[in-house]
C-alpha cells in the first residue's frame, strides 16, 4: 500500500515485507496528530491517505502509481527496502501467522524449503509479495533499508517509529542451498541495485 501525506506532498512506496506498516503508522500520525493502532491504519488505506481503492491497487509500484496519478510526479518520495533473504523468510513467517486459508503439506509440516522449492510458498501469496523491489524506485526517491529504518525516519524529522503488524511466528528459518539460489535468481536486481551481498548469512 502507497501511502500518502498530503500536508507534505510526500510519498511513501511500499514493497511488501519490509516494515511499511509502521512508516504508514507514521504517516498517518503526522496527518492526523494522534497515535494511530493497526486497525487505524487498515481503516484508513481505504480512505484517502493511502492509494488503494480495491485489492487490484495494493502495492503498486512507482510506474503504475504516476501513470494513474501523474500529480503524484511532483512529489518526493521515500521507499523502505529489505535483503531479499530476509523477505523471503518474512512472508513465510506471515503465512505460518494463519494469513492464508489454502494450506499445503509444507505449511502443514512449516517447510519453507519445500515450500520454496516447488512453488508453494509464491503460489501461496499475493503476486505483490513476490514484486522486486527496485520497481519502486522512483524520480528521486529516498532508499531506507528496513536495518536503519528507525533512525532514518527520525533523520527525517518525524517522531519515533511505533512497531506495527509484527509476526508472532518468532521461529527462526534456515534457507538451504537450492532455496537460497531461487532467491537469489528471483531478486538479483534487488540485490544489486540496493546493495545486498548475495552471501547467504542465516540468522541462528
Amino acid at each position: 500500500q502507497s501511502m500518502i501525506a498530503h500536508s507534505l506532498r510526500l510519498l511513501y512506496l511500499h514493497p511488501s515485507k519490509t516494515g511499511g506498516t509502521s512508516i504508514e503508522g507514521g504517516l498517518l500520525k503526522h496527518e492526523l496528530g494522534e497515535s494511530v493502532s493497526w486497525s487505524d491504519v487498515k481503516y484508513y488505506r481505504s480512505h484517502m491517505y493511502a492509494v488503494w481503492e480495491n485489492k487490484g491497487m495494493t502495492h503498486w509500484d512507482y510506474a503504475t502509481l504516476i501513470r494513474e496519478f501523474p500529480f503524484l510526479s511532483d512529489w518526493d518520495s521515500f521507499m523502505t527496502t529489505r535483503n531479499p533473504y530476509d523477505r523471503a523468510i518474512s512472508e513465510w513467517r506471515y503465512q505460518q501467522d494463519g494469513n492464508r486459508t489454502n494450506t499445503t503439506k509444507f505449511h502443514t509440516s512449516d517447510d519453507i524449503n519445500g515450500a520454496i522449492k516447488s512453488g508453494a510458498m509464491q503460489e501461496a501469496q499475493y503476486p505483490y509479495h513476490w514484486w522486486p523491489q527496485h520497481n519502486y524506485v522512483g524520480h528521486n526517491t529516498k532508499i531506507i533499508p528496513m536495518e536503519d529504518i528507525n533512525q532514518e525516519w527520525e533523520n527525517m524529522g518525524f517522531e519515533p517509529l511505533k512497531t506495527l503488524n509484527i509476526s508472532t511466528k518468532k521461529k527462526n528459518y534456515i534457507l538451504d542451498d537450492d532455496s537460497v539460489e531461487i532467491v537469489y535468481k528471483r531478486f538479483e536486481q534487488d540485490f544489486k541495485y540496493f546493495n545486498y551481498s548475495p552471501e547467504y548469512k542465516p540468522k541462528l
